[in-house]
């Protein structure tokens, strides 16, 4: 009680003269506080390696590790104040994945983009990179779907367009069967239909534009079949003469040559 110094237990005999039990033992943390305090660095100290855990653990549980959870670990880790070595590697990679995924969605969302700046002139699609505008859509596609499997991950736009391959190759495979079967076998529906699935697609295929030629030519057909050409204005004339020019519709055609003669 004859000062007011304070030392540890060790060195009380020093602080003054007074016996011992005319001393106070002050304790500044309880057994149990420093137990939890010693579970509080313990634990911080195994955030590193409670990551590699997850991390690696997310690498066995798949072959291809989503997009999602590698961009997740990576911000993980980024909060981690501790140098982590397998992260000087997944930076990088996450990256190369994200520059994909924006390649991806370009292609993918070309005509919506497209569509949405016809209703709102003030806004552009994403333009196609640089390197991809030379590709054709086909071999976009799949350099693309090729880059997926060579870096190893998966990713919603990845299944998307490997389901685009395969609905081009169908695509194209009935619009060259049609466009190579004999125009008066032809049932316009059927290639009005084909013409559908290919104009639904995110991409733009010559199949297309000639499939569009051909169900008009059908259409074009198929009016001149139940015309009276007797009773045609002028107007109307020159009207089928300009579809039939548009369409592809020979001008040695019997109809055409019918028509033009109407005009002299």
């Amino acid at each position: 009680h004859c000062t007011s110094n304070v030392t540890c237990l060790d060195h009380a005999a020093s602080v003054c003269k007074c016996p011992i039990s005319q001393r106070i033992l002050r304790k500044r943390m309880s057994d149990d506080h420093l137990r939890l305090l010693k579970q509080t660095v313990h634990d911080r100290a195994m955030i590193p390696m409670r990551w590699k855990e997850r991390f690696y653990a997310m690498l066995a549980e798949s072959p291809r590790p989503s997009a999602k959870a590698l961009r997740s670990a990576l911000q993980e880790a980024e909060k981690i104040a501790y140098a982590i070595p397998e992260v000087v590697a997944l930076r990088p990679f996450v990256a190369a994945v994200n520059a994909w995924i924006v390649r991806a969605n370009k292609l993918l969302n070309r005509k919506k983009a497209i569509k949405k700046r016809g209703r709102r002139s003030n806004d552009d699609p994403e333009e196609i990179d640089e390197e991809d505008t030379d590709k054709s859509p086909v071999v976009l596609v799949q350099d693309l779907i090729k880059g997926a499997d060579a870096l190893g991950f998966d990713a919603p736009e990845a299944i998307q367009l490997r389901l685009l391959a395969s609905s081009i190759t169908e695509f194209q495979n009935r619009a060259r069967a049609t466009l190579n079967a004999a125009e008066e076998d032809l049932n316009l529906k059927e290639v009005e239909g084909i013409l559908l699935i290919g104009e639904a697609l995110p991409v733009d295929l010559p199949e297309v534009g000639q499939m569009r030629k051909l169900a008009n030519r059908l259409q074009w057909m198929a009016e001149m079949n139940e015309l009276d050409e007797a009773f045609l204005e002028l107007k109307d004339v020159i009207d089928y003469v300009d579809r039939a020019g548009t369409c592809g519709v020979p001008q040695e055609h019997e109809y055409v040559r019918n028509l033009l003669m109407k005009l002299e």
